[in-house]
């Protein structure tokens, strides 16, 4: 049986994930984020560009228009939605499946400001929330922070070592404690494990970031992969805000609950 806390590390990754790599409290953009990292060499390398630096320009592409999201954590929670983190705006839908009864969110940003609508979440009340994106900073609903908005620095300000693996392939290293998500201080007391947790990746041939897939359950017991899929580049997105008479503003434990 797979314990709450592994199952809780998943939901965190799993939500940072599915906003385009990230969705923790404002960082920094690293001018440099791969400096220090190890490049293994492959079989065919490009002459002017490493593998690690082919990724980062992968990811930080998630800054640049409409994608689609899919995240899923083995049979445990699915997340899928759009995203367009030019105009700051996002529509995503949650499933823990392995909740009893199964527990559904729907989250929606836009203009700084999240809707979230809750179902089969013991004392929470079904029905659209507004909650002020600056009171989630820091948590894992902290959607497309301001100076990162796909989040792409702070997924990658944990890229330890990255090699290339055929053709628009990648393999490597994540070092998740220093990924600045609200999930990461989950697994700083697993000591070196969370240093060194495994990941493959592919880009597109436009060098966009398309698959993730981080093997947190070789450093987590009972947890499981965490798989993100980013499609549909440059697609129409419709996000639009529920209908005042249908909302309401989100209690204080409702908040804390949500961003626990």
């Amino acid at each position: 049986m797979r314990s709450v806390g592994a199952v809780r590390i998943a939901f965190g990754l799993a939500l940072a994930l599915s906003v385009a790599a990230g969705c923790g409290g404002p960082a920094e953009v690293v001018k440099d984020p791969v400096a220090g990292v190890s490049s293994a060499p492959s079989a065919s390398p490009s002459p002017t560009i490493s593998a690690a630096q082919a990724l980062t320009a992968a990811a930080r592409k998630l800054n640049e228009q409409t994608l689609g999201i899919g995240v899923t954590t083995g049979g445990d929670l699915v997340v899928h939605g759009d995203v367009d983190p030019v105009a700051g705006k996002a529509r995503m839908i949650v499933s823990v499946l392995s909740s009893r009864p199964i527990v559904g969110m729907e989250l929606v940003l836009t203009d700084g400001v999240m809707y979230a609508k809750v179902a089969q979440m013991p004392g929470v009340p079904y029905g659209w929330m507004r909650l002020d994106g600056k009171a989630l900073s820091g948590t894992h609903l902290d959607v497309l922070p301001e100076k990162d908005p796909a989040g792409a620095s702070q997924l990658l300000a944990g890229l330890v070592s990255a090699e290339r693996d055929g053709s628009g392939g990648f393999r490597g290293t994540l070092d998740l404690t220093n990924v600045p998500t609200a999930a990461a201080y989950r697994l700083k007391g697993l000591g070196d494990r969370a240093k060194a947790v495994p990941f493959t990746a592919r880009v597109n041939d436009r060098g966009q970031l398309t698959l993730l897939d981080i093997d947190l359950e070789a450093v987590v017991p009972g947890a499981r992969n965490i798989k993100a899929q980013y499609t549909d580049f440059g697609q129409p997105i419709s996000v639009t805000p529920p209908p005042a008479a249908e909302t309401i503003d989100a209690p204080a434990d409702v908040v804390a609950r949500l961003k626990a």
